[in-house]
This record gives structure tokens, C-alpha cells and sequence, in this order.
């Protein structure tokens, strides 16, 4: 068997364990498709992930060492943004933490149920069905279905609204801690309190890093996790199509 018959029967192999048995009846563009989805794609993206790690450590070995500028300390305010944030905010990021991960099964739900209404509810012919010990007719199994589908978007609906408002609740009171940190801070400079640069510090300026505080955690944990459940609802569907996407 020449190198290029081992490749397709393991190509072949792998198709087969993702639940997608191919053959020579299968349609001769579909192979490239697979071939694309299976070999190339999974290839170039291990490629390109080597690359990127190689890179970044050659660049941390080739870096020159820098002297560390010495900045005088604030008092009360923590060396780095993110340590001021996580130290004023740690309790407000715990629950929008919690209720970005309670939104996610939600966000599976409204992806599960329009798939049961249209194949067990509307096309499937086996009525009646056994619910929690009940039997239901057709009619009956549908409006619960779809009684179930406007409650998991109203919930997910909620979750979001409360995030939002919970996520405007934290930027506020990081901005009043923030502020009046640096108006402390201008206060005690015997030199800076004769300047007026402080109004548009105060007003303008760190408006911005409440935003930052309000969605640095909760904004990649909603986003990756929903991206997540997409991916896990594909695959769970379609392995072939959820590894193309």
C-alpha cells in the first residue's frame, strides 16, 4: 500500500469515527471538503499555534533586561489597574461571573428545543408521549415545547438585562472609589493643588476604565462560554460540521 492509499484509508478512519462512513457512492466534492476539514485545517492551525509559541519565547529570550522605573506609590491604589480592580470589585466579579455561567445551559436550551419541536413534535409520529409519568397528544407535547422555548428566552433575556445592569452598578462604584483616589492624591501634592488639570482627569478621562472594570472577567467568560456552547451544540449534532465551523 503506497503512502498515498494509507493517508485516505486513515482519513477514512477518522471520517468514520466522527460518525461519517464516506464511500466511493459519497460524491466526489465532498471529498475535498473532508480532506479540508479533517487534515488541512486541524494541520494549519497546530502549525500556526507552534509558530505563534515559538515566536513569543524566542522574543522572550532575545528581550534585553530593563531597568525598572521606580513610580511613587498611591496610597491606597495597587501598582496595576487590574490588581486595583479585582481588590475593590472581587465580590461584584464572583456574582457576574456566576450569572454569565448560569446563562450558558439557558443558551443551550434555546439552541436544544426549536431542534425537539420541529423533529419530536412536529414531524415525529409516535403519540402519545410519556412526560413525567403524563401521556400527551401531539397538540399537547407541542404547546409545552413551546411553552418551555419562551421561558428559556425570556430567562436568558433576564440574565442579560440583570448583567447589564449589575455590569453598570460595578463601573460606577469603581469610577467613585477611583476618583477619589486621585483626588486624594492631587489633594496632597502641595505643588498639583494650584492646578486645574484635575476637573478633566476627574470628568472625562478615567471614565473609560469603569467600562474596563465592569467587563474585565465577565466580558470573556459570557463571551467564550457562549461561543462554547455553539461549538458543543454542533458537535453534538453534527461532528463533521461542528469541526468545520
Amino acid at each position: 500500500m503506497s503512502l498515498m492509499d494509507r493517508y485516505h484509508v486513515l482519513v477514512h478512519d477518522v471520517s468514520a469515527l466522527f460518525g461519517y462512513d464516506y464511500n466511493d457512492t459519497t460524491p466526489d466534492w465532498v471529498h475535498p471538503f473532508i480532506h479540508l476539514i479533517l487534515v488541512l485545517a486541524p494541520g494549519l492551525l497546530i502549525g500556526v499555534a507552534l509558530y505563534l509559541v515559538l515566536r513569543g519565547i524566542l522574543r522572550l529570550w532575545s528581550r534585553p533586561a530593563k531597568p525598572v522605573a521606580r513610580m511613587n506609590h498611591v496610597r491606597g491604589l495597587d501598582a496595576g489597574l487590574f490588581s486595583s480592580v479585582l481588590r475593590y470589585t472581587r465580590r461584584q466579579q464572583a456574582q457576574m461571573i456566576m450569572l454569565s455561567l448560569l446563562a450558558l445551559p439557558i443558551l443551550y436550551l434555546t439552541l436544544e428545543l426549536p431542534k425537539q419541536i420541529v423533529n419530536n413534535a412536529l414531524e415525529s409520529a409516535t403519540f402519545p408521549v410519556e412526560v413525567l409519568g403524563q401521556s400527551l397528544d401531539q397538540v399537547i407535547f407541542l404547546l409545552l415545547l413551546c411553552g418551555l422555548y419562551l421561558l428559556s428566552i425570556s430567562l436568558n433575556g433576564l440574565i442579560k438585562y440583570t448583567l447589564n445592569v449589575f455590569k453598570g452598578y460595578t463601573a460606577e462604584r469603581f469610577l467613585r472609589r477611583f476618583r477619589l483616589l486621585i483626588y486624594r492624591r492631587w489633594r496632597s501634592d502641595a505643588e498639583a493643588s494650584e492646578q486645574s488639570e484635575i476637573v478633566p482627569i476627574l470628568a472625562q478621562e478615567v471614565e473609560p476604565i469603569g467600562g474596563f472594570a465592569a467587563e474585565v472577567l465577565t466580558l470573556p467568560v459570557l463571551q467564550g462560554g457562549t461561543l462554547f456552547t455553539i461549538l458543543l451544540f454542533m458537535f453534538i449534532q453534527d461532528p463533521i460540521l461542528g469541526a468545520a465551523r
